[in-house]
């Protein structure tokens, strides 16, 4: 017969704590001293403590049922060159989203910079775990493919998008596939062929090669598509407009803003001459294509994140779960709601 699971009781009774004590120093509770929550967590984690699923079920319940005392400090951790380097949109928008949830559950959510001078990656975990830290909302990395070298080994982590290349973690993203799927069929309800796309090595590295990929299978599943070769964009104008005369697109989808007024100074005029879109819509620029709530989408990760920590689920994960969240078309201005292929 395997040996009774470890209670919260038992740990109590064996380290002369009150029961209540003990909870508060697994959850992370700043009732208790920082001192007796390692001690509680060392003492559990040596003698395979695991929490009761139903149990933190019930106490999350309880809790939604009143306001929440301070639970602890999630750290948003950021990786760029500069402090506030990514201070970006989206960037921000999932910071707000996040810290919003957050609050309502009784986290604060702080900011820690990385690449602080002197801060090599065993130091970073040293203070992280010097303040009661263990649960870690990444934010995105500055260039695609980066590797960070941190022991996770004791925190819960969730991540956006794919710039991390390792280790794999829970993220939370945009649905480029199936967003580029949705706007290509909105173009072609308008009548539209002949849709080419814009893109960037960079931002489809980001993506994990998911906006090109949707619009290789609009191509492919339509059999009334004609099929525009995507162009990867190096800021070179003569370029893009060899490639527009070549193949005539009477649709554009783009990663980036900027061919529009490369195309506008070729004499087309958008939308009377060409529909022009971005995969991400610009609401204030009045530039249509697939519009995302970003401060949802870090709700949607805090939310993540927090049931990984009341599940007590620590580390890099065995198979990494991806939480992708499909935009909403918006014509904006720039797509014409009718065209005619005569």
């Amino acid at each position: 017969m395997p040996d009774p699971a470890i209670t919260q009781r038992d740990i109590a009774l064996a380290m002369g704590l009150s029961q209540s004590a003990v909870s508060h120093a697994l959850t992370g509770s700043r009732k208790v001293s920082e001192t007796t929550r390692t001690a509680v967590r060392e003492y559990a984690l040596a003698h395979g403590y695991r929490a009761d699923p139903m149990m933190a079920a019930l106490a999350a319940y309880r809790t939604g049922k009143r306001k929440p005392g301070f639970q602890g400090t999630v750290a948003w951790l950021t990786n760029f060159r500069t402090e506030p380097g990514w201070q970006l949109p989206p960037f921000t928008d999932y910071y707000e989203g996040a810290k919003a949830f957050l609050e309502t559950q009784g986290y604060a959510l702080d900011t820690f910079w990385m690449r602080e001078a002197g801060l090599s990656p065993k130091r970073v975990e040293q203070i992280l775990k010097s303040r009661g830290i263990e649960i870690l909302l990444l934010c995105p990395q500055e260039k695609s493919g980066t590797v960070l070298d941190l022991d996770l080994a004791d925190f819960s982590v969730v991540t956006f998008g794919f710039s991390l290349l390792s280790p794999a973690l829970h993220n939370v993203t945009a649905n480029g596939f199936a967003s580029m799927r949705g706007l290509c069929e909105e173009l072609r309800s308008r009548g539209h062929r002949a849709i080419g796309f814009i893109y960037s090595r960079e931002s489809e590295l980001r993506s994990l090669g998911s906006w090109i990929g949707g619009i290789h299978a609009a191509q492919v599943l339509d059999p009334d598509h004609r099929a525009v070769p995507p162009f990867c964009f190096d800021g070179n104008p003569a370029a893009l407009g060899k490639w527009f005369r070549k193949h005539r697109p009477d649709a554009v989808i783009s990663i980036d803003p900027a061919p529009r007024e490369i195309i506008q100074r070729m004499g087309l005029a958008i939308p009377k001459d060409l529909s022009f879109c971005l995969t991400v819509a610009d609401p204030a620029a009045g530039i249509g294509g697939m519009r995302f709530d970003h401060r949802r989408i870090g709700e949607i990760a805090a939310r993540k994140l927090i049931g990984l920590h009341r599940a007590r689920e620590r580390g890099i994960p065995e198979s990494p779960e991806i939480t992708a969240i499909t935009g909403i078309f918006d014509a904006g201005k720039t797509i014409r709601k009718r065209w005619n292929n005569a």
